[in-house]
């Protein structure tokens, strides 16, 4: 028997890993749609079993979620939230909820206005949002199941009375975040990510430690900007070492986790709350600010050492954390529990 699955994909973001993997599994029946370009209007709900959205989602869901109230309540799809966002700490959402919901009135007068959003509006606040949708959805009582990146981020939100499953970020089944190439590596240290103009907590803690690195002599590459693809593979395969900072002491950073076991970079990260299934001295290295330098510089001084924590990240994600087993996790948690004797080719 096949499930009819309706993967709403992020505009901007189209989740092409998730799709190869759904494409392949012969016991789905999938049409996919852009939700920002209301593809969905001709559709309605209860042609389906199952309604899938992956991403950052930085433009607002309720286009897509008021569409899904449309069916009656008895023939409900589920809705499957896979949020790999960090989203506000509880504590934080609870002082400040109206800003969710301010920013959820701002989306519908703009959709009212038939008005075009600016990039730099849609992500304006956009995690406080997320916040305001799932709380929507509770209160709307549809069908769902939130599955996050985030271990710890699931189990708040599961006191919270969601249905939350963690599901760790996956690799593959393209090369998109990288593999062994077998490069040389000719750079000590190299940091991915942006650096906003205005004092950041990263820039914060980056500067001094800068100084901290050129006293040692040791250089840093930095890529604040269009670092992507093959280009981004090959800089991250001439790296020994990829530094990890954080935008809030409490984000999670799955993404440069899994960039950094792929091409088989060392990752040294300040301390993270919540870097499962990553293990500190097994799969990475975390430790306080004030001891990056150093640690930094003895794993430049001991390659040995260096090399048997990056083999075990690179197994862990190659065999472990693909998307292939990530969705199949996600599926089986919304009830389909067969996938067939062999994937389509």
């Amino acid at each position: 028997m096949s499930t009819k699955l309706l993967f709403a994909k992020e505009y901007g973001w189209e989740a092409t890993e998730v799709s190869t993997v759904l494409a392949k599994i012969p016991t789905l029946e999938v049409v996919e749609i852009l939700r920002e370009k209301k593809s969905f209007d001709s559709l309605r709900p209860e042609q389906f079993d199952l309604i899938l959205t992956y991403g950052p989602h930085i433009g607002s869901m309720m286009p897509l979620l008021k569409w899904l109230k449309q069916s009656e309540p008895t023939k409900l799809p589920r809705l499957i939230w896979w949020l790999n966002e960090n989203i506000p700490e509880i504590e934080v959402w609870k002082q400040t909820k109206f800003i969710g919901q301010l920013r959820m009135f701002f989306d519908q007068y703009i959709e009212d206005q038939t008005l075009g959003k600016s990039n730099w509006f849609d992500k304006l606040g956009h995690r406080y949002r997320i916040l305001a949708e799932l709380f929507w959805l509770q209160q709307q009582n549809i069908p769902l199941l939130v599955a996050t990146t985030s271990k710890r981020r699931s189990e708040l939100l599961s006191q919270l009375k969601f249905n939350s499953i963690h599901v760790p970020m996956g690799w593959g089944p393209s090369n998109e975040l990288g593999f062994d190439l077998n490069l040389e590596r000719n750079i000590p240290v190299v940091w991915v990510g942006s650096f906003p103009k205005i004092r950041s907590r990263r820039v914060k803690i980056i500067k001094p430690l800068l100084k901290e690195l050129e006293k040692r002599n040791i250089q840093v590459e930095l890529y604040t900007k269009n670092l992507t693809g093959q280009h981004r593979t090959e800089v991250l395969n001439r790296a020994k070492i990829l530094l990890n900072l954080l935008r809030h002491p409490l984000d999670y950073t799955g993404h440069r986790l899994i960039l950094g076991a792929a091409n088989k970079a060392l990752l040294v990260s300040e301390i993270m709350v919540d870097p499962m299934p990553f293990e500190s001295e097994k799969h990475m290295i975390q430790v306080p600010v004030e001891q990056l330098a150093e640690k930094i510089a003895y794993y430049l001084k001991h390659e040995e050492e260096r090399k048997k924590i990056v083999d075990a990240a690179y197994d862990l994600v190659m065999n472990e954390l693909t998307m292939e087993n990530a969705v199949k996790q996600v599926l089986r948690e919304a009830g389909v529990n067969h996938f067939g004797s062999k994937v389509k080719s």
